[in-house]
C-alpha cells in the first residue's frame, strides 16, 4: 500500500501494484507532508490555512480514524523506542503508550 496526501483534502491508500484506491479519508484540510507508517497506523498532518493543523492516525487496512491531535504540519510522527514524537507547527510532543 502507498499512502498519499493531497491538496484535495484526502489521504489516499493506493494499491502499490495496480494503483487502485483501496480507501480514502477526508481530512477537511489540505495535506502537504508525507504520511508516516508506524505499526498498523498511518500518521499524517493537515496544512491548515490558519492556526494549527491536525495530526491523524488511521488504521492502515481500513482508513478508520484511531486518533487525532490538534496540532501538526508537514511530516507528522517519528517513533523512538517506546515514544511517539509528533511534530507540531512550532512544538514537538512526546507520547508514551498506556
Amino acid at each position: 500500500t502507498v499512502f498519499v496526501g493531497s491538496y484535495d483534502k484526502q489521504l489516499y491508500a493506493l494499491d502499490a501494484v495496480e494503483g487502485d484506491v483501496r480507501w480514502k479519508f477526508n481530512a477537511r484540510e489540505r495535506i502537504s507532508g508525507s504520511p508516516t507508517v508506524i505499526g498498523s497506523l498511518v500518521y499524517f498532518s493537515t496544512l491548515a490555512r490558519k492556526g494549527l493543523g491536525t495530526t491523524y492516525a488511521l488504521d492502515i487496512n481500513t482508513g478508520a480514524e484511531r486518533w487525532s491531535f490538534p496540532d501538526g504540519r508537514y511530516t507528522p510522527a517519528v517513533a523512538s523506542g517506546q515514544m511517539l514524537v509528533i511534530t507540531g507547527r512550532q512544538k514537538l510532543y512526546g507520547f508514551t503508550p498506556q
